[in-house]
């Protein structure tokens, strides 16, 4: 139910009525869930074949013999071995949790339960599921996330591990909350539907970027996907990340790439293995030990340029500053004058855009 339920949260899922939010598909459950619908007993079919509705297909029969045997259905067994189809039913147990199992895990359900109506328009509630109380824990989530919101969508979050990565967007972030929320201590339904609201809006009200301060990730080359390694080779970074103005490698093997971010844009290009940190920015120092002091350096001379009247003679002096200074963070000139207007443009025409 939970795991359903999360899928629900991006919006995509309606009804008739309008957009079903997970908190509404679970209160619809448990309603149906306190007051069931009485099943007519029904024996269903199951047969064994290659036909492409066929729910179990030869290579599958000795694993579906050997459960039946192993859950106390070993005549069901034989005749499935010798027949080639058995009956089950639904109002036998044991015949009931095989079907389940083999829904779940040997075939599509609707080719067990296809053209079978077991509506009866009954309705027992002493057959029902109602939680009881609110559960054990708080309401409250065990761990209030902890990071800030990057762009229009995506967040970086503290891992377990310490470290802030990549989550991305906010409807995956609350559906993985909403998955994990059976496996919870003190679980209870009805909780839930409160903790759901409330993580959605501690996620949302999660501080935004803001543009006095740089964001510093590594990327550890060993950590990424095969199919990312060659996007981050050293010969293709400079393609890979257009919205990224500084890029250094760090250390001897070169595993470790440092990327000095400063477009919220630059998020969705970076893997989800990357670590970042966030540093706060004062007259262009960077004060946060351990960060390389030429990014510093870099901010520095964009800031006297953009002070300046930024005429031509302007820029090649401010190119001219960033090659003899900090000519590790730049391929060529190109790359320069790139840095300077790319940033600089953006920079003046945000208003107050440092503090």
């Amino acid at each position: 139910m939970f795991g359903m339920a999360s899928n629900c949260e991006g919006g995509m899922l309606q009804s008739p009525s309008g957009r079903i939010s997970p908190e509404g598909y679970i209160r619809d459950w448990l309603k149906k869930m306190s007051n069931p619908e009485v099943v007519v007993d029904k024996e269903v079919v199951l047969s064994v074949g290659q036909g492409w509705s066929t729910p179990i297909k030869d290579d599958q029969l000795a694993d579906v013999a050997l459960y039946l045997r192993s859950n106390g259905l070993a005549d069901h067994a034989t005749v499935l071995n010798d027949s080639r189809k058995a009956l089950f039913s639904f109002n036998v147990l044991e015949e009931m949790l095989a079907l389940e199992y083999f829904a779940n895990n040997v075939c599509s359900p609707w080719k067990i339960f296809h053209n079978l109506c077991t509506n009866s328009d009954v309705f027992d509630a002493s057959l029902g599921y109602v939680p009881g109380g609110e559960g054990t824990s708080s309401l409250l989530p065990a761990e209030v996330p902890k990071g800030m919101k990057v762009d229009n969508e995506n967040y970086v979050l503290l891992s377990e591990d310490g470290k802030l990565r990549l989550h991305g967007w906010a409807y995956s972030i609350i559906g993985k909350f909403i998955q994990n929320e059976p496996a919870r201590a003190g679980f209870n339904p009805m909780n839930s539907l409160k903790r759901i609201k409330q993580y959605r809006m501690l996620l949302d009200n999660l501080p935004s970027w803001e543009a006095k301060t740089w964001a510093f990730v590594v990327i550890n080359r060993s950590s990424l996907a095969d199919w990312e390694k060659s996007s981050w080779a050293p010969e293709n970074m400079t393609e890979k990340i257009s919205h990224i103005e500084h890029v250094k490698l760090m250390g001897d093997d070169g595993e470790n790439i440092l990327v000095r971010v400063s477009s919220n844009k630059a998020s969705s290009r970076l893997p989800d293995s990357a670590v970042w940190n966030f540093v706060e920015l004062d007259d262009g120092n960077c004060l946060v030990d351990g960060v390389d002091r030429v990014f510093a350096r870099s901010e520095q001379i964009l800031v006297e340029h953009l002070a300046s009247a930024c005429q031509a003679s302007d820029v090649d002096e401010a190119i001219e500053k960033l090659m003899a200074e900090c000519g590790e963070l730049f391929q060529d000139r190109d790359c320069a004058w790139k840095f300077l207007m790319t940033e600089g443009y953006g920079r003046r025409i945000s208003f107050d855009y440092r503090v």
